[in-house]
């Protein structure tokens, strides 16, 4: 009798652990594309591929703009103006220089060269209305500047005050920061270099037996180095450069809480979080 009994607790211990083993594989036996799971498949769906979609239409809807901003084909499509206010040396040279490179040059930008900009407000107006894309402007007086600096030997002479660059990166960064720029100054430096070396063997040439103006002259390094530069100032900045770790910070946020209310669906109990 005991031996029957002993057996038959085996045997109801070994039956309930296969009854709990049946159990549980009927407890994890749902595939995903299982009925009672609808409901949730559909949300996952729903949570990939709107923001899939989303994007999609947003890339290609805003790649032709980008890659259209950045092309190289059609910079004389770029209106680009060369104002002379000095008259003398370096204004005549700089626009007389300019025109001969529209033959040369592969890809030049669309020069326009108008004698009826007569003030630097004018200059101003032209890039603020949109009429150019920038202005390459010689500055009024400024060979008179370095001849006077150079008579005097004043330190406080700038070669920036020669020549003035406007332009407003806010009408579109991208073609300004890397089209209209380096073209500008790809030709501008250049020319600016050669005619102040230009500038400053006529002087010593005219003076070379005139010691003490060539002593006088010294007292002015930069009216003899580099007589002539460019100051580039943009009249209407894209942002602002110490906004920049805000900006991005903030933009950081923002698609965080984009992704994060993409994976938050609203359910019967009002909110089911992934």
């Amino acid at each position: 009798m005991g031996g029957d009994a002993k057996d038959s607790v085996a045997i109801s211990v070994a039956n309930a652990g296969t009854t709990m083993q049946q159990q549980e594989k009927v407890l994890y036996s749902k595939s995903f594309f299982s009925k009672d799971l609808r409901t949730s498949r559909r949300l996952l769906l729903y949570s990939l591929l709107i923001p899939l979609i989303y994007e999609t239409l947003t890339i290609w809807g805003t790649a032709s703009l980008y890659y259209g901003s950045t092309t190289s084909t059609s910079l004389n499509r770029l209106t680009v103006y060369a104002v002379d206010l000095d008259g003398g040396f370096l204004g005549q040279r700089m626009t007389g220089a300019i025109k001969a490179s529209l033959t040369s040059a592969p890809n030049p930008l669309g020069w326009q060269f108008d004698d009826s900009v007569k003030s630097d407000a004018m200059s101003r107006e032209l890039v603020t209305d949109e009429q150019a894309w920038a202005v390459v402007q010689v500055n009024a007086n400024a060979s008179s500047s370095l001849d006077s600096a150079l008579r005097s030997g004043s330190a406080a002479y700038n070669p920036l005050s020669a020549a003035t660059i406007y332009f407003a990166s806010a009408r579109n960064q991208m073609a300004i920061g890397s089209l209209v720029l380096p073209a500008v100054l790809g030709v501008v430096n250049p020319l600016l270099a050669e005619f102040g070396a230009m500038h400053t063997g006529a002087f010593l040439g005219a003076n070379a037996g005139n010691v003490t103006a060539v002593e006088i002259a010294l007292r002015c390094p930069s009216c003899l180095a580099s007589p002539f530069a460019a100051q580039q100032v943009d009249l209407h900045p894209f942002d602002v450069s110490t906004a920049t770790g805000s900006v991005t910070v903030g933009l950081v946020f923002v698609s965080r809480q984009d992704n994060h209310r993409w994976y938050t669906n609203v359910s019967d109990d009002k909110v089911l979080s992934f």
